[in-house]
């Protein structure tokens, strides 16, 4: 299940990445008119609703550049090398993990037949 979840945000950030420079999605973001309350409290909310429309934004490029999947992954890999290293890293994080919960899990099991 958590390889799902590498893969999901590794195809997100690969798609952002292609959609950023050959789309230039979101290059104006600084030029968007951003109301800030000049309360502190206020400040808060503002910078929540941001980071929530910002991760809705970027899920769904994530969703539309599905169809344009040959082309985000020539771009990933012409690009964007690195990102591929660090998703293969994590993949081998995440299956190294697995793999020792798995050895504990069997220590633990011997452990209880052992003791009754």
């Amino acid at each position: 299940m958590l390889l799902i979840v590498v893969t999901g945000f590794g195809w997100a950030f690969a798609a952002a990445g292609y959609a950023h420079t050959e789309e230039g999605w979101r290059a104006g973001i600084d030029e968007d008119p951003v109301l800030v309350p000049v309360t502190r409290r206020g400040r808060g909310a503002a910078a929540l609703w941001i980071a929530l429309v910002s991760a809705g934004d970027f899920t769904m490029n994530a969703l539309k550049q599905i169809p344009n999947a040959p082309a985000v992954l020539g771009h990933l890999f012409r690009k964007q090398l690195w990102l591929v290293i660090v998703i293969g890293l994590v993949y081998g994080a995440v299956v190294l993990l697995g793999w020792g919960g798995r050895r504990l899990e069997k220590q633990w099991a011997d452990d209880q037949r052992r003791m009754y």
